[in-house]
């Protein structure tokens, strides 16, 4: 007997849950960005961006100009970034003799699978607006992750006003590479910092540096070849990057749906996720272009 519409209902919602869950789980840069959920009737999401005001935008006024001359307008810009929402979706198709001999929930493990692969995504479209932050930009592309880059790109962001604080997404060579962070922490220049030394050796990672929050994803492209070893982090405020998305419920934007093919005696589970990523604040991230490995060349 192949799976009934009541045995797709009562596993589907372990499947989303789980898918779900592992998207929030495995997902690194969806709470390091802007998130905005469109409003009914609309899959575009606005983010807008103010100008900022100098201090000499601020005039003094002494007791006895008191109820003179009005101070002076300024004008606060707003330049509106609206963004558009599309659907990413993946399959997975389960056969009714897969389900059956299984002693695990296979709908439910297929859920957090879609949802791992879903998550991946997103970093991946997150981190390609990296090469895209050309106002602030650390080209050692030749040379291996050092103190010096890493304080320029802090120096960088708050040069330019961009609200702390700051995140930083690596590629995994940046961190773990032969010229990555492993590298660096172990260099004589954290010789007075032997806390951070220890926290890597002991637990493989460190979650920040300088008061900046240190990620990492896979999704970030490295340009391995044997001329250039090479990858393009970047380290940014929230408001640096805006996705905007449908809220499927609870603030989630992806869901899980099932498609019956009896001929073939299987279910199709879908899983789609509707969200769309754009760069709002160019000089509020700095690119970090960096060497990973060796040449390999020889």
């Amino acid at each position: 007997m192949g799976i009934t519409d009541t045995d797709v209902a009562t596993v589907l919602g372990y499947a989303t849950a789980n898918a779900i869950f592992q998207f929030n789980h495995a997902n690194v840069c969806g709470k390091l960005v802007s998130m905005k959920a469109c409003p009914a009737g609309s899959i575009n999401a606005r983010f807008p961006v103010y100008s900022n005001l100098a201090s000499s935008n601020v005039q003094a006024v002494g007791a006895g100009a008191e109820g003179g001359t009005d101070p002076t307008a300024r004008d606060i810009t707003v330049a509106p970034s609206d963004i558009e929402v599309l659907r990413y979706t993946t399959r997975a198709d389960l056969t009714d003799l897969a389900v059956h001999g299984n002693e695990v929930s296979l709908f439910t493990d297929a859920g957090g699978i879609l949802g791992n692969a879903m998550a991946a995504k997103f970093d991946s479209i997150v981190s390609a607006l990296f090469d895209g932050f050309t106002g602030n930009a650390i080209n050692s592309s030749d040379n291996a992750m050092s103190l010096a880059d890493w304080f320029t790109a802090i120096q960088y962001l708050r040069e330019d006003n961009a609200p702390a604080p700051y995140s930083a997404v690596l590629s995994v060579g940046q961190v773990w590479g032969a010229y990555g962070l492993s590298t660096l922490i172990g260099s004589d220049d954290f010789s007075a910092q032997a806390n951070k030394g220890d926290e890597f050796l002991n637990t493989g990672y460190i979650t920040s540096l300088a008061g900046v929050g240190i990620y990492y994803t896979p999704e970030l492209v490295e340009n391995l070849s044997a001329s250039s070893n090479c990858a393009k982090g970047a380290m940014f405020s929230k408001q640096a990057i805006g996705v905007g998305f449908i809220d499927k419920g609870g603030n989630s934007f992806i869901n899980v749906e099932p498609q019956r093919d009896a001929s073939l005696a299987l279910t199709e589970l879908i899983c789609n996720g509707y969200f769309a990523a754009a760069e709002l604040v160019d000089n509020f991230g700095c690119e970090l272009f960096t060497r990973v490995n060796s040449d390999q060349s020889s």
